[in-house]
């Protein structure tokens, strides 16, 4: 399932029909988010979709990722206690099928 931001937002502050000082209020808790599985389908984030998207991930497309790199950099030649940190990784997802997506409105 791909769901947009606000939509994510919308069942992280899923509430119960109690209000947000009664304890059982959220759903999924206060301060926790959203499950990752929603009645047994993996959730993902889209901001380029305007509504949900169900997709058949086994017939729709292929993932394709690459290697994942970490760096560390100091910042002022090493005269402050503080470092940059970049966190980069590249992937590509190839529509095969693509009437194996639904669309929810």
């Amino acid at each position: 399932m791909i769901l947009t931001p606000a939509n994510s937002e919308t069942i992280d502050l899923l509430m119960s029909g109690g209000t947000a000082g009664w304890p059982g209020g959220y759903v999924f808790g206060a301060g926790q988010f959203g499950p990752p599985r929603i009645f047994g389908m993996e959730v993902r984030l889209s901001e380029n979709i305007a509504n949900p998207t169900l997709v058949d991930s086994s017939a729709y497309g292929r993932l394709y990722a690459g290697p994942v790199s970490l760096q560390r950099f100091e910042e002022n030649a090493g005269a402050s206690n503080s470092s940059l940190i970049r966190f980069e990784g590249n992937a590509l997802f190839n529509v095969e099928r693509s009437g194996a997506a639904v669309r929810i409105t």
